[in-house]
């Protein structure tokens, strides 16, 4: 599995969502690996009818994520 980047503290200060401007400095490490998991691999093997939601107004998961598990899950809807 590909990794990606931790983006650098000043940048995650600035950008970070409300979730992780509210954790302590402890937790902001593990946090951000959890939502980094690259998760695609585990897409692909999804094999039962699955509904995927997105809205609009969704800050915190960005239409090209959606966009990408629609594709990886096939029949998804």
């Amino acid at each position: 599995m590909c990794k990606r980047k931790i983006l650098p503290q000043k940048i995650l200060e600035k950008f970070g969502s409300r979730d992780l401007k509210a954790l302590s400095a402890e937790m902001k490490n593990t946090f951000l690996r959890i939502i980094n998991e690259e998760l695609s691999p585990y897409a692909k093997r999804i094999k039962v009818p699955t509904l995927l939601l997105w809205g609009r107004c969704d800050n915190e998961t960005p239409l090209w994520m959606f966009r990408r598990y629609s594709r990886l899950i096939k029949g998804c809807k």
